[in-house]
C-alpha cells in the first residue's frame, strides 16, 4: 500500500482527477482540494526496512528518514546508496533525515535530572515498570542526550555519514521550554558551521 500511496499521491497534487489503479488502491477520479501551494510537495519515506522501504525511498522519496547509531546510520545509508544505483536514481538528490529525542542539559547532572524527570512522567502515566525501563533505556541510548557539546560532536558526527536534516523531540516542551532552548543557542549554531 506505500508504494500505491507514493504513486498517488504526486497524482493528486497535480492538474485534473486523475484516476489511479495499484497494486492494493484503485482511486477513480480522485479529487484534491485545496490543491498544494508550492509546485512540488517533498515527499519523506521513513524506516529503515532494507528490503522494501529503502528501495522506496531511493524510487519516489525526497528524504529518507532513518534511525539509529553511527553503525546503523552508517549500514542504512549503504543500503540506500546501493537500492539508488539499482533504480537509476542520483543518491545525492536523497536528504537523509533522522528522528532525535533530545535531552538535553548544561551539566551532566541536569541531563540526569531530565531523564529522571521522563522516567516519572511515565510513571505517573501508569506504565508498567518494563515499559518504564524500555522507554528510559530509548532515551538514554539517543544521540541527542547530553550536554550541547555532546549533542553536538554526536550530531557532527552523524552528519559527516551524511544526515543532513534532524527532526527534533523534546519530551518536556509542553512544560518546560528551557531545552529547546539551550538546543538552539548552543547547539544549533555549532551544525551551521559544520
Amino acid at each position: 500500500m506505500l508504494e500505491d500511496a507514493l504513486e498517488l499521491l504526486p497524482l493528486l497534487w497535480g492538474p485534473g482527477s486523475p484516476s489511479y489503479q495499484g497494486r492494493v488502491l484503485t482511486v477513480p477520479e480522485a479529487v484534491c482540494y485545496p490543491r498544494p501551494l508550492q509546485e512540488h510537495v517533498r515527499m519523506i519515506v521513513g524506516g529503515g526496512g532494507e528490503t522494501r522501504t529503502l528501495r522506496l525511498a531511493a524510487q519516489y522519496a525526497d528524504a529518507a528518514n532513518v534511525f539509529g547509531d553511527a553503525a546503523a546510520v552508517r549500514h542504512k545509508t549503504a543500503v540506500l546508496q546501493k537500492h539508488c544505483k539499482d533504480v537509476g536514481r542520483d543518491f545525492a538528490s536523497i536528504v537523509r533525515s533522522a528522528n532525535y529525542n533530545v535531552v538535553i542539559g548544561e551539566t551532566e547532572k541536569d541531563v540526569q535530572d531530565r531523564l529522571a524527570w521522563i522516567e516519572d512522567s511515565y510513571r505517573k502515566a501508569g506504565l508498567s515498570d518494563s515499559s518504564i525501563r524500555a522507554q528510559a533505556q530509548n532515551f538514554r541510548g539517543g544521540p541527542a542526550v547530553g550536554t550541547p557539546e555532546q549533542i553536538v560532536e554526536t550530531l557532527q558526527g552523524l552528519q559527516k555519514l551524511g544526515m543532513t536534516y534532524a527532526i527534533t523531540n523534546f519530551r518536556e516542551a509542553a512544560y518546560d521550554t528551557s531545552g529547546m532552548e539551550l538546543f538552539e543557542s548552543a547547539v544549533i549554531p555549532e551544525l551551521r558551521g559544520s
